[in-house]
């Protein structure tokens, strides 16, 4: 357990470990002191005392051994600075508090949602908590939810909550430049695609909406942030069907996004690019290593009397020239499948599977592909991975880098469209690198049922999984990464 202090360079510090909350009042040792600490004295053998560094730092660490009886155990802390001879406290540092776990375990974090949710989006923030924005409730699916949380990591609770103005579900969450979040699309109340979009800063809880409307409503969209800083819109659906999961047989058959939207922060406006080829949704987005978007896979709108069909095109978007260049196709045709960026700068494909739009059935892959570019002298290509062990639909892919090199990679599956009824648990998945040689693997599992919500990465060690697991449920679990 690794701990770090920071302060007024010279200060006398004191950590206190702790299994409960407290409170402990600071005038049991310092008569007059009115504040409190969150931690109590049960661990007082364990208590640090020691001077700051010269840049007002000082790290403590607790070896804990990985022993499953200790898993599942809350553990607390606090820290605060002194005079000298000890008779009087200076500062008092933010509380910490978490529940420990052995790796590839999950465990219900301490704090809970105000509301249950899932088809919200988790967002991680500059400063490592995370965003949960909008959702549905499962007593009624049909009405969404007009509020947002904030996830702190540093005691495994939520600390802020307030409206996002307007329910919204099924939307994108993009973290901008300035540490603000654009909450794009999704649905409204009644199950109706949503054309607005607002801006939300986490610092001060404040939702400002953008100005204007998108080219489109617009439901199983993609938003990526490209370099500059923009947010680029692609595809979607302006129809959905209430009651079922994928909206279907409208999301579908009505009308597929072929406008794509750009959202600029500086100028907080949208502006319409060129075109997409054709329209489609539930495709797959992906930011490469040199600034394009690559478009992959998906559902293409109706042609006449040709019917949608799930298609294996990929196209690049290249935002400083605002075109669309056909790229390597899909080794076959895939929707609703996981995607993600690679460490080396290219994309990663997991799962998804075949819709057949006449019948709404969905046969899963159970692969995962990759696109890398590797050089002038290479042709860029999808290269296969090795395959998987259970279908992934709508997976959340989280890539992770590792302290001993390489990259890992974890899949987190969307149950309600992997089953029918959806799995009792929701299981993980890992992969390690083509550079480690690592094949996909279960690693875990959720400890209940998970609806549909996107997961966060806390930090390098441990993934946010939020989503109800019942119309009452409001708790989170977070997953220890292998």
């Amino acid at each position: 357990m690794h701990y770090a202090l920071h302060g007024t360079p010279g200060d006398l510090a004191i950590l206190i470990p702790s299994t409960s909350s407290g409170p402990l009042p600071l005038a049991v040792v310092f008569p007059g002191d009115p504040r409190e600490l969150e931690v109590g004295l049960d661990l007082v053998g364990l208590l640090w005392a020691g001077p700051l560094d010269p840049t007002g730092e000082a790290e403590v660490r607790y070896p804990i051994p990985p022993v499953p009886a200790l898993s599942g155990f809350g553990l607390y802390a606090q820290a605060l600075t002194v005079v000298p001879d000890f008779s009087a406290a200076l500062d008092v540092s933010n509380p910490t508090r978490f529940v420990l776990s052995l790796k590839a375990e999950s465990q219900l974090a301490l704090g809970e949602l105000t509301f249950p949710r899932e088809m919200a989006t988790a967002t991680t923030l500059a400063d490592g908590r995370v965003l949960i924005a909008g959702g549905v409730n499962l007593e009624n699916p049909t009405l969404t939810l007009d509020s947002f949380e904030i996830f702190d990591p540093t005691i495994q609770d939520f600390v802020a909550e307030g409206p996002i103005g307007g329910g919204r579900a099924m939307h994108t969450g993009t973290l901008l430049p300035d540490g603000r979040v654009l909450l794009a699309g999704g649905l409204g109340d009644g199950s109706a695609p949503l054309a607005t979009g607002v801006v939300l800063d986490p610092c001060t809880g404040t939702v400002s909406p953008v100005p204007g409307t998108m080219s489109t409503a617009r439901v199983f969209h993609t938003a990526t942030a490209v370099p500059d800083g923009r947010v680029v819109v692609l595809g979607g659906s302006s129809d959905f069907t209430p009651g079922d999961v994928a909206g279907l047989p409208a999301s579908v058959w009505g009308g597929l996004a072929t406008a794509a939207d750009v959202y600029d922060p500086v100028s907080n406006a949208w502006s319409a690019p060129a075109d997409l080829p054709r329209g489609v949704t539930m495709h797959g987005a992906s930011l490469l290593g040199d600034g394009r978007i690559l478009l992959s896979g998906g559902v293409l709108a109706a042609v006449g009397p040709a019917p949608p069909k799930t298609t294996d095109e990929v196209w690049f978007y290249e935002p400083s020239e605002d075109k669309f260049v056909a790229a390597p196709v899909l080794p076959a045709p895939r929707a609703l499948h996981g995607f993600s960026s690679t460490a080396t700068g290219g994309a990663m494909v997991f799962g998804g599977g075949f819709l057949d739009p006449a019948t709404r059935k969905v046969s899963p892959y159970l692969d995962s592909i990759r696109f890398e570019d590797l050089g002038p002298a290479d042709t860029p290509t999808w290269q296969m991975d090795q395959a998987v062990p259970v279908p992934a639909l709508r997976g959340s892919v989280l890539c992770l880098e590792q302290p001993q090199g390489g990259y890992d990679y974890i899949v987190i599956p969307c149950p309600q469209f992997t089953t029918t009824p959806p799995a009792p648990l929701a299981p993980l998945e890992i992969l390690g690198s083509p550079v480690k040689g690592g094949a996909w693997k279960l690693v875990g599992g959720t400890m209940t049922f998970r609806g549909h919500s996107e997961v966060a990465l806390l930090d390098d060690i441990r993934t946010l999984i939020p989503g109800a697991g019942g119309p009452l449920d409001t708790s989170v679990e977070v997953f220890a990464i292998p």
